[in-house]
């Protein structure tokens, strides 16, 4: 063990971080040496499950955040997963309740760390700063995730779960479309984050802020927090069947366009859907030649995936007025509007059977002249989704 401990810091840390979370807690009780040493890869990826009746995990670590200043330094990624059992079920699909259910958290003590967290409320100069306190008293569970970003200046990766965990992030009292403000406010304080995976879900007749309608022009504007800092984004579209009636998807809209990413000059890995990379939708005008993909795309990326995974009565262009625009892109101006493009994959979903059928001739064609590599993934052979 001694010599163990004697080696340089350096090793050690790569020794470590092929270490369980689990064996690497039990590691730190050992000595005080090894606490010194397993602390920073224990801090390095919080994943944590997270309940509205109950918030005391993101209290704790909070109060451990302030407790330990030092720790900010090593934390670069926050996981907040829902563990109420309804939320799972109502937004995995589940026709099982039309509302989040309602809690009543217990509520935090001193021992908890409210004295630290009100003095720092109070010297910070936040407007209605009474406000934040009072949210925090009754264990308000956007107030403490709010506080936890705060100290966590170094934070490269934020992800919350479903959007009932931190439900602000889609409440505006605007009907149609939603704000998105509130992701703006989460990434205002991530002053170092530099992966995005944006994900809007529409499930019918859950809530009424929950629209069929998003607006491009307002995610481009609430990501401008990191637009010096963002190296992966990645954008997504989900809907779900929940009432008796049914969901078309052809019934979703989308607003405005992404030629505001132009501007996010470190974006290297990009992923979205064809259907708002092609923006400005209008069925009765048809394929409008002026259009172009790559007006949507960030100017520096390397790695771009389209996916055919949405689609709307909306939008005017089939699966190969689809390819036509991406060729157009890849022979005429991705040398120049997109110099450091090295691949292109084009992700299955809605259209893998259509284009199966031929081989996927069509999709391959594109490519042809091109220095460009290419993969075709079909969504059935990996899973689509991931856990939240």
């Amino acid at each position: 063990m001694a010599a163990f401990l004697n080696l340089p810091a350096e090793l050690v840390d790569t020794i470590f971080e092929r270490v369980s979370f689990h064996d690497l807690a039990a590691l730190s009780l050992v000595s005080k040496k090894l606490h010194e040493f397993a602390t920073p890869q224990l801090y390095l990826y919080i994943d944590l499950s997270i309940y509205r009746g109950s918030p005391r995990p993101i209290i704790h670590l909070t109060r451990s955040i302030f407790n330990n200043p030092e720790l900010t330094k090593h934390v670069k990624s926050v996981r907040l997963r829902d563990g109420d059992e309804k939320i799972q079920k109502l937004y995995r699909g589940y026709s099982y309740d039309e509302s989040v259910p309602k809690v009543s958290p217990p509520r935090p003590t001193d021992e908890d760390g409210m004295p630290e967290f009100i003095e720092f409320i109070k010297k910070t100069g936040l407007s209605y700063a009474h406000l934040w306190i009072d949210k925090l008293r009754i264990a308000d569970l956007n107030a403490f995730v709010a506080l936890l970003l705060s100290r966590l200046p170094d934070l490269k990766s934020f992800r919350i779960g479903y959007a009932a965990v931190v439900p602000y992030v889609e409440s505006s009292g605007q009907r149609n479309p939603p704000n998105i403000a509130g992701e703006n406010q989460f990434l205002v304080r991530t002053h170092a984050l530099k992966t995005l995976c944006w994900k809007w879900k529409w499930i019918q007749d859950t809530h009424p802020l929950n629209t069929d309608t998003i607006d491009l022009n307002r995610f481009v504007e609430a990501v401008q927090p990191i637009r010096d800092t963002l190296e992966d984004l990645t954008i997504g579209f989900e809907f779900d069947d929940m009432s008796w009636g049914g969901i078309e998807p052809g019934m979703m809209k989308a607003l405005g366009t992404l030629h505001g990413l132009e501007g996010f000059a470190n974006i290297r890995r990009f992923q979205a859907p064809l259907g708002v990379l092609l923006p400005d939708w209008d069925w009765d005008a048809g394929a409008d030649p002026t259009r172009r993909l790559e007006d949507s795309l960030p100017r520096n990326v390397e790695v771009v995936t389209v996916t055919d995974a949405f689609t709307s009565d909306y939008y005017a262009y089939d699966e190969y007025e689809e390819l036509d625009f991406v060729r157009a892109w890849l022979l005429e101006t991705a040398s120049t509007r997109t110099p450091r493009l090295k691949e292109v994959c084009y992700y299955l979903d809605r259209n893998a059977s259509e284009f199966e059928e031929k081989n996927y001739e069509p999709i391959k064609q594109i490519f042809e002249g091109t220095n460009v590599r290419y993969r075709i993934i079909k969504a059935r052979d990996e899973k689509p989704w991931e856990a939240v």
